[in-house]
């Protein structure tokens, strides 16, 4: 899986095994967006991607959230059909690079490779 999708909600000790099972059940919900696109069923597409906004909002992963609330609003504003294929192949794609694991911090990272990162105000020099 490429440049995975981590919820901020992963390594919180009340929410991360609710986060990994929403994790664990994304490509059921790819396939659900893939069926309602094949099927021009665009009134069933709107209600389940208004779910997914909603849902993978509260899971923590926001950049799926976010990219279901652009494809509700392309929808409820008839949009041309190309800008909706487009949207809901993108949400598709997301919904498989989603994971229920914690992102790896940077301690980790420097640790396991002795590479310090770039953080926000400091530099790699």
């Amino acid at each position: 899986m490429s440049n995975p999708i981590y919820s901020c909600l992963a390594g919180d000790e009340d929410i991360g095994e609710i986060v990994v099972l929403y994790a664990e059940e994304m490509p059921d919900r790819a396939a659900r967006l893939r069926a309602e696109l094949d099927a021009r069923n665009w009134e069933a597409l709107q209600h389940f991607v208004h779910q997914l906004k909603g849902s993978a909002g509260s899971h923590g992963f926001t950049v799926v959230s976010e990219t279901a609330a652009k494809l509700n609003a392309l929808l409820k504003s008839g949009q041309p059909e190309e800008m909706i294929v487009a949207t809901t192949l993108q949400l598709i794609d997301l919904c498989h690079r989603v994971t229920g694991e914690a992102e790896p911090s940077s301690a980790v990272l420097t640790e396991s490779f002795g590479i310090p990162l770039a953080s926000p105000g400091r530099g790699l020099g």
